[in-house]
């Protein structure tokens, strides 16, 4: 077992995960909607943590909110964040899931959104590693990027969309919500590291 997942079930949920990536319907049916699958999926959020980390080294000295910060400093409020807007975009699920009768693929949906982290991480892999090795700077892969974002939130609204079994409009209603989230708390974080 490999945190706490079986070798079947990584097997499973990996192709599944492939298959969302591609906007396949079957790949979020893949995930077990169990709330033991829901909260191991959590791992998977941990395991591209220190990718995360190394993103944030290579961006800080561009970002002026937070080039003259500690690393550790900026390291710990994009934790902070990164946490704040995972329960956020979880309440908001549960929240939306409990009003329209949807609680019974609620943890399924979880699972698939955790898992889903692995697609940006592959693809986001790419211009970090360039970036790191002096190839780029940040601003040449910028529309790579973005690209990537809105790909990203793409994948939310068809795993929002196929997992909870509700109109594509929905989904894509959900997946703005979690954007907005998202960036709403990068500018209050940038706010917070600007009048340190």
């Amino acid at each position: 077992m490999i945190m706490g997942f079986t070798k079947d079930e990584i097997k499973t949920n990996l192709l599944g995960t492939l298959e969302m990536a591609l906007l396949m319907p079957q790949g979020p049916a893949r995930f077990d909607n169990s709330m033991s699958a829901m909260f191991r999926s959590f791992w998977l959020v941990i395991l591209v943590m220190p990718f995360t980390y190394y993103a944030i080294s290579l961006m800080q000295p561009a970002t002026p909110q937070i080039a003259e910060l500690s690393f550790m400093l900026v390291a710990f409020m994009f934790t902070v964040k990164i946490a704040i807007a995972t329960v956020l975009t979880i309440l908001i699920s549960y929240g939306f899931a409990r009003h329209y009768e949807r609680l019974e693929f609620f943890c399924a949906t979880i699972s698939a959104l955790n898992w889903s982290g692995l697609i940006n991480a592959v693809l986001f892999l790419p211009a970090v590693l360039m970036v790191g090795f002096g190839n780029f700077v940040w601003d040449d892969v910028y529309g790579y990027l973005v690209f990537l974002m809105l790909y990203g939130y793409l994948v939310t609204g068809f795993i929002l969309t196929y997992t909870m079994r509700i109109p594509w409009e929905l989904g894509g209603f959900l997946a703005i919500c979690f954007m907005a989230v998202n960036q709403t708390s990068i500018d209050v974080m940038y706010w917070i590291a600007s009048q340190l």
